[in-house]
């Protein structure tokens, strides 16, 4: 019984070392979107409420987005620890940019409800430190 059970979380952990491509990739794409949403912000019209709801709805989606791929790539490391093995680093580093991408995008909204620049220069020094996390990976 435990050789079928020691199989199982080892063809798992395989299967998840395979999987860290994929959640590199949903990283990447997470971190465009923000980008984009970073880009627009510096742009909307400061009358438009209906723009800046939007933007803060868009926003706030990829929030969550950022949220489960965090905590996929967390979920993703338990496997090979259960059999004794390391979890793959650039699965930390998904998890610690999708922080990153969280606290941007928090930034940017409160910069729209407020108007407080502060939270525009909180999201441009959370910006440097996804765009270092993207570097090492």
């Amino acid at each position: 019984m435990n050789l079928i059970f020691s199989l199982i979380i080892a063809s798992v952990a395989f299967a998840q070392s395979r999987e860290t491509p994929v959640y590199l990739e949903q990283f990447y794409n997470l971190q465009v979107s923000m980008e984009r949403a970073y880009a627009e912000v510096s742009q909307i019209d400061t009358k438009s409420t209906e723009a800046r709801l939007d933007l803060s709805a868009r926003m706030f989606a990829l929030q969550k987005a950022a949220h489960r791929l965090q905590e996929g790539s967390a979920e993703a490391g338990t496997a090979p620890l259960k059999i004794g093995k390391g979890i793959d680093k650039r699965l930390h580093l998904v998890g610690l940019g999708c922080m990153g991408i969280d606290s941007i995008l928090t930034a940017l909204t409160n910069y729209l409800e407020t108007d407080d620049r502060i939270f525009l220069s909180l999201a441009v020094e959370f910006r440097q430190t996804v765009i270092s996390i993207r570097k090492v990976l």
